[in-house]
């Protein structure tokens, strides 16, 4: 996701927040295979958002995102994250 579309929400502490799990992301990547899969449907899920951003569909980005964050806090809470 562009760092730029987090920071338009206006929303600091989530902005900060992105960026950290990012950066672990970044400097010490995951501990699988399950990690590496999380990276790639994450991927998608942001193309799909902004899909749904560009046709203006606020139902199917808010869809997205909720799916896209509780799948995250899932991975992150199981230890697979960085």
């Amino acid at each position: 996701m562009p760092d730029g579309l987090i920071e338009t929400l206006g929303n600091k502490p989530l902005t900060e927040l992105v960026e950290t799990l990012r950066d672990r992301v970044r400097l010490r990547g995951f501990k699988n295979a399950s990690g590496r899969d999380y990276i790639a449907q994450s991927a998608a899920e942001h193309f799909e958002l902004l899909d749904f951003l560009s046709q203006q569909d606020e139902a199917g980005a808010v869809a997205v995102m909720r799916r896209h964050l509780e799948r995250s806090r899932q991975v992150w809470d199981d230890g697979h994250g960085a």
